[in-house]
């Protein structure tokens, strides 16, 4: 019997930094302009290059197209995203993630060879089992073993 619970996980580039580094910076890190209502972003810095100032000017123009919305200015980044999803996909067990197939030559969990995954799984419009992230991309291979006793 083991003691975890195993879940295979396609995760993104960031998921997967995250998991395996504790931290990713691909240079969006800035402001953006999140709406709670649909708990997605608005709009936020491709250059990370944007101020407060600049996210709340956006915030302002976008609340007075679409009143009903509530928006605030929130620091963003591709790994705080990814973070933020993470937690509130896994809560605290966001910490038993751990990056990498568990397959090689002597893999015991699959009968048949073919079933063993590889590290990188390839482009995917799938949303990413890590933090839930819609964007297409690159997928590649991570788990969840989470404590069967604690």
């Amino acid at each position: 019997m083991s003691e975890f619970d195993i879940h295979d996980l396609d995760v993104c580039v960031v998921c997967l930094h995250l998991i395996a580094n504790g931290e990713f910076n691909d240079g969006t890190d800035g402001y953006g302009v999140w709406n709670k209502r649909y708990r997605m972003w608005e709009t936020w810095p491709t250059n990370g290059d944007w101020s407060k100032e600049d996210a709340e000017a956006v915030m302002q123009e976008r609340a007075g197209a679409r009143p009903d919305d509530t928006l605030e200015v929130r620091p963003y980044g591709s790994a705080l995203t990814c973070e933020i999803g993470q937690r509130e996909i896994w809560g605290d067990d966001v910490r038993h993630l751990v990056a990498g197939s568990d397959c090689d030559e002597q893999c015991s969990r699959h009968e048949d060879p073919d079933d063993c995954e590889s590290m990188e799984l390839g482009y995917s419009t799938s949303d990413c089992d890590g933090c839930g992230t819609e964007m297409h991309g690159d997928r590649f291979r991570a788990h969840a073993l989470i404590p069967v006793r604690r």
